[in-house]
């Protein structure tokens, strides 16, 4: 089976690309973990459509189903998980999404990246300048009558 070039080829290397522009150590270092999970999408969209052409004379676009189901599955607790534990619970604060759907979507995912870099103690010079940023956007919002729960701590 061969691979041709699709939208999804294309999003995985604008993401690629807009990452090293913003960032260059961080999208670098993201760079090949995006690869990777190309790599990998393609490979398991390949596989379903062979098996989809053995049980079709003109296998559809879908495959057989199965792949696209188990994406959306994913999809759907991934979101739930992120915005009910992860923000309505532990953090208590509302999603980024719903103040800039278009950052949510372009830069929230290095920044959780970022996330693990800092954990292993890599690129810890843009982790401080982070925290900085985040304490004074986050005592601006509080002035402004933020309802998030670190405002009580202020």
């Amino acid at each position: 089976d061969a691979h041709s070039v699709t939208y999804g080829t294309l999003v995985a290397l604008a993401y690629a690309l807009f990452y090293i522009k913003i960032d260059p150590v961080g999208g670098l270092l993201y760079a090949p973990i995006i690869y990777a999970m190309y790599v990998h999408v393609v490979r398991l969209t390949l596989a379903d459509q062979r098996e989809a052409r053995k049980k079709y004379d003109q296998a559809p676009w879908t495959g057989t189903g199965r792949l696209l189901k188990m994406a959306a599955l994913v999809h759907f607790l991934a979101w739930y998980v992120q915005i009910h534990p992860g923000h309505g619970i532990f953090e208590g604060a509302a999603p980024a999404i719903t103040k800039s759907f278009g950052g949510a979507m372009t830069s929230a995912p290095l920044f959780a990246f970022y996330e693990g870099l800092w954990f292993l103690g890599i690129h810890t010079d843009l982790q401080q300048q982070t925290q900085i940023l985040v304490e004074e956007i986050t005592a601006q919002m509080c002035e402004a009558g933020a309802n998030m729960r670190i405002c009580s701590t202020l």
